[in-house]
């Protein structure tokens, strides 16, 4: 096998409590030809000199880490973007500073990528719990299409951490300044179309912290329902162009953020009162969507919050029906 060059990126942003154990995950890991980039976007905490002291104990990996910094806090699609822009790598990994990865994650990513030809290469993952964790696993998709339509109806993770790809996915690509908030998704699609095939590693590779209260995906607020909006409009603009069935792809899209969005706020009514208000135009379509999806849409165009709220609750509860996918 050879072993091109991979650029591991990661953002770092007030995750002292965090950074140790993930910094210690990527420089222990197999895999030698790694550069990596992290991107200090104004820490108001201990996480660089925390990062620094770790890199210290890792003499044969320290020159081939760059700690990039931001003057101010513009947020963590500049940070990302920042990232791409200086990695020399042939493959690209995202991590985030909260979470870690498998000792033979990048080894076992290259490998797989190599074997198949693949632009995109995926792996399950941990979902971390205080006092447990969780196997996500993802399907095997090797068609880009079928992905692409899976990730437009959030029927799978729309992250970028945990998978490999190649730099030249990233060539017309970029997150969108200031959508901090489901960043992910603004340029996730995008590459997945660049890509003419996707393959598996059928294991779990990286592990997902969701008890960092901190987190971006913790906090939903009108300012992040405003950012994951813009996502989606920016996605709308980048098919604008493309040949594909552009307005039936961007309604499906429309469609199934909706929803995702009035299963998220239902807690909230003054958010929820706006979810309900946005994407009007696809509140019809919903006759396509399970019956349980059509019950949210039913209940929500008639403004009945009150027993939203309690079929909700009973379905999370059931552990049968509600999909977190940010």
């Amino acid at each position: 096998m050879n072993f091109p060059k991979v650029s591991l990126l990661l953002p770092i942003y007030n995750v002292e409590k965090y950074i140790e154990n993930c910094a210690h995950s990527l420089f222990k890991q197999s895999y030698c030809n790694i550069e990596f980039i992290f991107v200090d976007d104004c820490s108001c905490d201990n996480s660089v000199s925390i990062l620094r002291n770790i890199i210290q104990q890792y003499p044969l990996r320290a020159k081939s880490v760059r700690i990039l910094s931001h003057d101010r806090n513009r947020g963590v699609a500049a940070a990302r973007n920042l990232a791409v822009e200086q990695a020399s790598g042939d493959y690209l990994i995202w991590v985030d500073g909260d979470d870690y990865i498998d000792t033979d994650a990048v080894s076992l990513l290259v490998q797989r990528m190599q074997e198949t030809g693949a632009d995109i290469v995926l792996a399950d993952a941990y979902f971390v719990y205080e006092n447990r964790m969780i196997i996500r696993k993802i399907p095997l998709l090797e068609s880009p299409q079928r992905y692409l339509e899976l990730v437009l109806k959030r029927q799978v993770a729309l992250s970028v951490w945990g998978k490999l790809f190649k730099k030249d996915l990233f060539c017309d690509v970029r997150f969108v300044e200031g959508v901090n908030f489901g960043e992910d998704y603004s340029v996730l699609p995008c590459l997945i179309y660049n890509a003419t095939k996707i393959a598996k590693v059928d294991a779990p590779l990286y592990y997902y912290i969701q008890y960092n209260a901190n987190s971006y995906t913790r906090n939903l607020t009108l300012n992040s329902l405003n950012q994951v909006c813009a996502a989606n409009e920016h996605i709308a603009s980048f098919f604008s162009d493309k040949n594909i069935d552009y307005e039936v792809l961007m309604l499906q899209s429309k469609l199934y953020l909706k929803l995702h969005l009035l299963k998220n706020v239902y807690k909230d009514k003054n958010l929820l009162k706006e979810v309900v208000n946005r994407y009007m135009e696809v509140d019809a379509m919903s006759i396509q969507l399970s019956w349980p999806d059509r019950i949210v849409f039913y209940l929500s165009k008639r403004h009945w919050y009150s027993l939203l709220t309690i079929y909700l609750n009973v379905a999370l509860f059931s552990k049968k029906y509600v999909r977190f996918c940010f």
